[in-house]
């Protein structure tokens, strides 16, 4: 009983190992390139379907099984010139993929049988090719690069231009990544650093830029204040003129009417003098002090008593509307 067991036992032993030997998976991100004696059928030899597969056991074939999905590398920094001649440390990554086993096996296998040597040996291809791509920022000057819009930056533009010079598009290279069954998917700057002498240079031009934009916002602001000047000053002249111009027409209009009573009071000199006292006296005197003046101080003589009865009229000539002479108001103590 216990012999058939045994047998049992063994000859399930036998047929994994079998399996083992004669079978492999591929998963729907692999990829599988199957080698016979060290040579792969194009037609055949490549299983990209996912699912459970037959195989010769070894030596006879041999199976490797490639992961499809992308792959990231971190390239060290580099040190570029730009167009116009200022140094930048560009930081870099390139995300990168197996996309045809067949050349890929072809062009790495003989760096390892796992996959894994073949990748690190695939890394150790495109990094060199992707520092002598960053040689396209010799085509941007640095302020398209350093912009203050994203919209308006050139990065985007210099990826690009890396990622086809990678590529080996319009670069005539012999050979490309393409012909090493790698597709490049992206080539992403994820730092621009400057150097201390890029820094200083950046600075200056920075400081001589804002000093001529300052020296023409001045010179504009001066301009300005010269014309704002000018036309003021002709303003004001205008004006002068204009307030000249009238003051000459009234003086002249003044004088025209003055004259007509000048003529009038050169017909009777007295009352003309008599006019010119009275006005003194309500300009000088009128409210606003009190004086104690003889009768014999000129413009005073009025208040002497002969002179008041011959300038007051008696009370029944005023009824009869005879006019009457006015004297003004005075507060003032007469002595004689």
């Amino acid at each position: 009983m216990k012999n058939p067991f045994f047998l049992a036992i063994a000859a399930i032993i036998v047929l994994g190992f079998t399996l083992y030997m004669t079978t492999f998976t591929v998963r729907f991100t692999e990829a599988a390139v199957k080698a016979t004696f060290g040579n792969v059928d194009p037609n055949s030899g490549i299983i990209e379907e996912e699912g459970l597969h037959f195989r010769l056991p070894a030596p006879f074939q041999r199976v490797i099984i490639y992961d499809t999905r992308s792959r990231l590398i971190e390239a060290s920094a580099e040190q570029q010139r730009t167009a116009d001649n200022r140094e930048v440390i560009l930081g870099t990554y390139v995300v990168w993929r197996v996309v045809n086993p067949l050349k890929f096996y072809q062009q790495f296998s003989s760096s390892g049988s796992s996959p894994e040597s073949q990748y690190e040996e695939a890394r150790r291809q495109i990094e060199p090719r992707l520092r002598s791509s960053l040689a396209a920022v010799s085509n941007f000057e640095l302020d398209e690069l350093f912009h203050s819009s994203d919209a308006e930056s050139s990065i985007a533009e210099l990826e690009q231009e890396i990622t086809d010079r990678l590529r080996g598009v319009d670069t005539g290279d012999v050979v490309s990544l393409d012909d090493f069954g790698i597709e490049v998917q992206m080539i992403g700057i994820d730092s621009i650093e400057l150097p201390a002498t890029t820094v200083t240079a950046v600075v200056q031009g920075m400081k001589t830029a804002a000093e001529a934009e300052a020296a023409s916002i001045a010179s504009v602001g001066a301009a300005e204040a010269n014309a704002i000047r000018s036309e003021g000053n002709n303003n004001a002249e205008t004006i002068l003129q204009f307030a000249k111009t009238l003051a000459s027409a009234l003086r002249n209009q003044g004088e025209v009417e003055a004259a007509e009573y000048y003529a009038l009071l050169e017909q009777d000199p007295e009352l003309a003098r008599f006019l010119e006292t009275m006005e003194f006296m309500r300009e000088g005197l009128n409210g606003r002090i009190n004086l104690i003046l003889r009768t014999t101080t000129p413009g005073f003589q009025f208040f002497e008593q002969d002179n008041l009865k011959t300038l007051i009229p008696a009370p029944s000539r005023r009824a009869e509307g005879d006019d009457a002479a006015v004297i003004p108001a005075v507060s003032a103590e007469v002595s004689q």
